[in-house]
């Protein structure tokens, strides 16, 4: 009988220590649980950051940051970030040179992004245009944007909006509403018409969408490459004819795509 009760006792104590040491590599995060693309919770499309994390291993891992303000507005490229403690539940990268410091912190499910400097704003250390942050909650994977569509940002009917949808993939629709940071809606009679012009921070060449009367469409965005598209047979695209107020947009471009070159010569 005593032996079987010393022999309780033991398996017991080698369970407790079993279940301690599982509750303690519960609150660690493996370094592989970093690797991919993260999303700052809360953003809007046309402000937003995005977060790369490759190569993690037991001692770090590397990152890149995009953020934007409209248009791409801060790179941070294939940086090396350093764990700071045992759980890998912190990481840190320190800019040569300045008392910056980008903290990277997981906790309870969250994964935080800090930015600390008693002299220094982001965009005096990186690439980043003015009042352009990094900082936030961020989610791996996709996140919902404050703003969905276009129909409930207000700027186009739910009609149009998915006519617009249907023509673009999904990353020139994101590109479509970064352009409607700001916008106007103007009715044009000679065209039986509505045109809508965006706009971006910085940038008052977003793009211009023109919904006919008869249920067509007709648009123009910037971007990497111009984009023009329509469905209304007036205006095709082979013609070379454009409707007047993209016409005119284009003109307005170029002028100031090049008077912007003649500045930074």
């Amino acid at each position: 009988m005593k032996t079987s009760i010393n022999h309780i006792i033991k398996t017991a104590g080698l369970f407790l220590i079993l279940l301690a040491s599982l509750l303690l590599l519960s609150s660690c995060a493996s370094s592989a649980d970093w690797e991919g693309e993260w999303n700052r919770v809360g953003d809007a499309t046309y402000s937003r950051s995005i977060l790369y994390i490759t190569d993690a291993d037991s001692r770090g891992f590397n990152f890149s940051i995009n953020v934007y303000n409209g248009n791409l507005s801060g790179v941070i490229e294939n940086y090396r970030a350093t764990f700071v403690n045992s759980d890998k539940t912190e990481a840190q990268y320190s800019v040569k040179d300045t008392d910056a410091v980008i903290r990277f912190i997981q906790e309870d499910g969250e994964f935080n992004v800090i930015f600390e400097s008693m002299e220094y704003l982001e965009s005096d250390v990186f690439d980043f245009s003015l009042g352009t942050s990094m900082i936030g909650l961020y989610e791996k994977g996709a996140v919902d944007y404050v703003n969905t569509s276009l129909f409930q940002m207000g700027v186009l009917t739910e009609e149009f909006d998915e006519m617009i949808q249907q023509m673009l993939n999904k990353t020139q629709y994101l590109r479509m509403m970064d352009c409607f940071q700001r916008f106007t809606i103007e009715q044009d009679n000679t065209l039986h018409a509505t045109v809508h012009k965006g706009s971006m921070t910085d940038d008052e060449y977003g793009a211009v969408i023109i919904c006919y009367e008869d249920g067509t469409v007709s648009f123009v965005m910037s971007g990497e490459k111009m984009l023009y598209y329509t469905t209304n047979s007036r205006f095709s695209a082979s013609s070379g004819i454009y409707p007047p107020p993209i016409e005119q947009w284009l003109r307005a471009y170029e002028e100031d795509f090049y008077r912007k070159q003649n500045e930074a010569a």
